[in-house]
C-alpha cells in the first residue's frame, strides 16, 4: 500500500504532504511515459462518494488521473467487483465481478472474472455490503457455503479460512445463523430446517 512507501515524518492526512508525496511520481510517470499504480486501503467510515474512501487524504485521489476501487460483491460474498470512480483522459469503465480462486491443493491464486455488474463505484460503496461488519460477511459466506446441504465441518472450516474469515468471527456466524453442527470425527454443519 501507498502508506508503506511514504517514509516516516509524512501525514499522509495533510493535503500538501501528500501532493509532495505525489510530485515526483508524475514527473517519473510523465518523464518515462509510464503508468504508476497506486494502492490505497479503504478507511472504514461510511461514505456515499467512492473517491473518499482511499485512506489519507483526498488530494492522493485529486493526483491520480485514473481511479478504482475494489468493493465487496453486492450479492455473492465471495466476490468483489472491480468499479472505476475517476477518469480524467477517457470514459468511466464500467463494474465488474471477480473472484480470486485458489486451487484445492495450493498453488497459485488465480483471477476468475463474472461479468459486468450494473451499478457506479458509489452506488457499490453505498450499498450496506461495503458498510457491512466482518460478521456480516462472515454470515453471508456460511449461508451461502452450506446452502447446498450438509458439509464436513473441517471443510467448511478450511473454506471460510479461505475466504478471510477467521475462526471465531466463524464460530459467532455459525451461532448467529443456528447452524446445527455434530460432534466427534467426519463431524457435519448444516444449515437449520
Amino acid at each position: 500500500p501507498l502508506t508503506n512507501s511514504m517514509g516516516g515524518g509524512l501525514d499522509m492526512y495533510r493535503p500538501n504532504e501528500a501532493n509532495a508525496f505525489m510530485r515526483p511520481l508524475h514527473r517519473l510517470a510523465k518523464e518515462f511515459d509510464i503508468s504508476i499504480l497506486i494502492a490505497r486501503h479503504l478507511r472504514k467510515q461510511a461514505s456515499d462518494n467512492a473517491m473518499h474512501m482511499g485512506q489519507g487524504s483526498m488530494a492522493f485521489g485529486g493526483a491520480v488521473r485514473s481511479g478504482m476501487i475494489v468493493t465487496p460483491h453486492p450479492t455473492r460474498a465471495d466476490w468483489r467487483v472491480l468499479a472505476h470512480y475517476k477518469s480524467s483522459y477517457a470514459k468511466e469503465a464500467g463494474s465488474e465481478a471477480f473472484e480470486i480462486c485458489t486451487p484445492p491443493k495450493g498453488g497459485a491464486a488465480r483471477v476468475v472474472w463474472h461479468g459486468p455488474v450494473e451499478m457506479s463505484a458509489n452506488e457499490l460503496v453505498t450499498q450496506s455490503s461495503v458498510q457491512d461488519s466482518v460478521l456480516d460477511r462472515a454470515i453471508r459466506a456460511l449461508e451461502d457455503y452450506l446452502a447446498p446441504g450438509p458439509a464436513k465441518a473441517r471443510e467448511v472450516i478450511a473454506a471460510m479460512k479461505k475466504k478471510g474469515v477467521q475462526e471465531r468471527t466463524l464460530d459467532r456466524a455459525k451461532k448467529k445463523l443456528g447452524v446445527v453442527s455434530g460432534k466427534g470425527p467426519g463431524a457435519k454443519w448444516k444449515l437449520p430446517d
